[in-house]
């Protein structure tokens, strides 16, 4: 399946090419920059942490982080990637059915993991368990995808207008935006960039890739006592 929905076979079975996309993405770190000060010396929840990048760079000042994904190749990657860490903890699970207690976290993060999720009421619960383990003053943030900038530019219009209404509907889950970054991703060659765009979304939307580095705005949506 294409694309990087909950299905597709690149987070599964191709979890290495995954584990380059997800390297080169936020190349100026500023995703981990801004989360590093909203979950510094709290008690974390990773929804859908994947490989574990953001768990490797947000753990080491938090009290302790939990990191939740489907695949097991995801967090067998993210067990190697935060070895050195005593504070993480991964399970596997769904994000809709949560293997925590409520109102035991002061923070979680997504980083586009609700997005992927196949069916708005199953991502509607997913927020809804976020919002159980958070406590009463806890923050949730969501990282997605603007619909402008150049990385959704070469996925075409489809994508963009997924994104908009994407957006306007975690509006209407009570999520607001708190911050809109412009970052990069950045990959080893435009080769890599072209194999990667092209196992993910087709031929025709690797053509439009012409560098190794793809300028990328993020959207920042949060919701909490915190914020």
């Amino acid at each position: 399946m294409l694309g990087l929905s909950e299905d597709s076979e690149i987070y599964h079975k191709y979890c290495v090419l995954y584990q380059a996309f997800s390297q080169a993405e936020d190349a100026e770190g500023k995703i981990a920059t801004f989360l590093r000060c909203a979950t510094r010396r709290k008690t974390v929840l990773d929804i859908g942490c994947g490989n574990g990048k953001y768990a490797g760079e947000l753990a080491p000042s938090t009290l302790k982080y939990f990191g939740i994904d489907s695949s097991y190749s995801q967090l067998q990657l993210a067990q190697l990637h935060t070895r050195p860490l005593s504070n993480v903890e991964f399970a596997q699970c769904q994000a809709e059915q949560l293997c925590l207690p409520s109102r035991s976290l002061d923070v979680a993060v997504a980083m586009w993991s609700i997005g992927s999720i196949c069916g708005e009421e199953r991502r509607r619960q997913a927020l809804v368990e976020a919002e159980r383990v958070v406590r009463e003053k806890g923050s949730i943030y969501l990282i997605e995808n603007a619909e402008t900038g150049r990385f959704q530019a070469i996925r075409g219009e489809h994508y963009k207008y997924k994104a908009r209404a994407y957006n306007e509907w975690l509006k209407k889950q009570g999520y607001a935006p708190v911050a809109t970054l412009s970052t990069r991703f950045k990959f080893s060659s435009l080769r890599e960039a072209k194999i990667i765009f092209d196992f993910l979304w087709g031929d025709e939307v690797a053509t439009q890739v012409t560098s190794a580095s793809i300028p990328h705005d993020v959207l920042i949506f949060g919701k909490g006592g915190a914020l």
